[in-house]
């Protein structure tokens, strides 16, 4: 929601990258506030980033190393 402060925004994913019923976590962007800090994304935990935005993902990826599939590449395939 375009309301939402960016306050907001980060307890919410704080609390669901703490709640072991969560799995992944899908952020999309572009967010509705722009800041000086990072997008939402890459404050999930690794292994709950679905669409592999995290900077950890990103760098396993790059490589070569193993990661998980981003949901959205894995969808279209």
């Amino acid at each position: 929601m375009s309301d939402t402060s960016e306050a907001d925004l980060l307890a919410l994913i704080d609390q669901l990258n703490n709640d072991p019923e969560i799995h992944g976590i899908w952020c999309s962007l572009p967010l509705a506030q722009a800041s000086g800090r990072r997008p939402g994304h890459q404050f999930d935990f690794p292994a709950k980033d679905v669409d592999g935005f995290h900077i950890s993902n990103v760098g396993l990826l790059g490589t070569g190393q193993k990661v998980m599939v981003p949901c959205t590449p894995l969808g279209l395939s």
